[in-house]
């Protein structure tokens, strides 16, 4: 009798330690699916309202420049998997320090993979277009413009929303996903009436810059990406990078095909030389680019200490 007691005891304790489980899961995971059915909309969006007040030609157009632009956000997403781990175990160490210096670290190499790309469909969209799809879909350069502009938002403010995923603050998340896509929506029908692709990319835009703002807001007591040393790297990098390519791409018509591709090596030169000057490369970038170096057989540990001092 005692024996099926105390099976029947644990059996409860159990149920009820399984059933707490299930609970923090449900709460935990069903905001993540309302932020990913946010997310489908406004990615959505800016197309189908399109399609509401022009062509199919100019939706085609606009549909292929969306997804050249989609890289940028791919970049974000891979470096998600490997943020979230190693944030996961910091947080549950409640090392505030290391999470706030971990999400500042995050956020320069971040940006050393979007803003190559963000510059090359910036400065070069039309040779892009015409180099991967042909003349006839280069009426969407000033859209794949503007939507380059994108590389703002998903490299320079930080991996937030992976940092917030870490956190189990699914629920802020919900909420910014929420609003993302009802500024999208407004967005959407004011800007692409009047302004037709280069409206649908603006819309997008401005409503990225806004999903991604109120999420680093969320996280201000927490982590931020906006340390001096960051702002300094960011801001030289694109600067000086802006000040070389602004001549060729004014130009553009009467240079080579490789120009687009020059804009790439030009971004990572000027991140070097600002990492060199401002001291930007740190002991978590090397043990970083030790594991880079380890798992794909770049020599980039040999290129941070060189930049090391």
């Amino acid at each position: 009798r005692d024996l099926v007691r105390s099976r029947g005891l644990g059996d409860v304790y159990k149920r009820q330690r399984y059933g707490r489980f299930e609970r923090t899961f449900l709460l935990f995971s069903i905001p993540l699916m309302g932020q990913a059915i946010a997310n489908l909309v406004v990615s959505k969006a800016h197309t189908l309202v399109l399609g509401i007040f022009y062509s199919e030609a100019a939706v085609g157009v606009y549909s292929t420049v969306v997804q050249m632009a989609g890289y940028l956000s791919m970049i974000t997403m891979a470096f998600g998997f490997i943020y979230v781990p190693v944030l996961s175990s910091l947080v549950a160490l409640r090392d505030r320090f290391a999470i706030a210096r971990g999400y500042r670290v995050m956020t320069k190499w971040l940006f050393a993979a979007v803003g190559p790309l963000m510059v090359m469909l910036f400065f070069f969209p039309s040779q892009i277009i015409n180099l991967l799809f042909g003349s006839e879909y280069v009426t969407g350069a000033a859209a794949l413009r503007i939507l380059a502009l994108v590389g703002i938002p998903y490299g320079m403010f930080g991996p937030a929303l992976y940092t917030l995923i870490s956190l189990g603050r699914t629920r802020d998340i919900f909420w910014t996903a929420m609003a993302f896509a009802g500024v999208n929506l407004i967005l959407c029908f004011t800007l692409i009436p009047p302004y037709g692709m280069v409206g649908a990319a603006a819309a997008f835009f401005l409503s990225a810059i806004f999903y991604r703002g109120l999420m680093v807001l969320l996280l201000r007591n927490t982590a931020g990406p906006f340390c001096a040393k960051n702002l300094k790297i960011m801001g030289f990098t694109l600067a000086s990078t802006s000040f070389i390519l602004a001549y060729p791409a004014l130009n553009a018509s009467s240079f080579a095909w490789w120009w687009p591709f020059l804009a790439i090596a030009t971004t990572y030169a000027m991140l070097a030389v600002s990492l060199y000057i401002f001291k930007g490369v740190e002991r978590e970038d090397m043990a970083l680019a030790e594991q880079v170096s380890v798992k794909t057989g770049i020599p980039l540990s040999g290129l941070l200490k060189i930049l090391a001092r």
